[in-house]
């Protein structure tokens, strides 16, 4: 448990990092989610596929019951059960 827990926090300061760093863009998994932040357009989403473009690349998320979440200022939050998560 003491693993999970240092695994979690160290991945949480990278994250802030990145964010005061301003790098480019970043992206947040879960079990039943997928974080984006600085994402460049949202070009298709239903319930078993999202496809995102992000830093100039094609992001597909498949999974079943997706929905977005959160939309705002270049954020988005896709819930549902991820099944996979991958550049095309």
């Amino acid at each position: 448990m003491r693993f999970a827990y240092s695994l979690l926090v160290n991945n949480m300061l990278d994250i802030i990092k990145s964010y005061f760093n301003k790098e480019t863009y970043y992206i947040i998994l879960t079990s039943n989610a997928v974080y984006l932040k600085n994402y460049n357009k949202i070009l298709n989403i239903d319930s078993e596929e999202a496809v995102v473009e992000i830093n100039g690349r094609i992001l597909k998320i498949t999974g079943e019951d997706l929905v977005l979440n959160k939309i705002v200022s270049k954020e988005a939050a896709i819930k549902g059960k991820i099944e996979s998560v991958k550049y095309l």
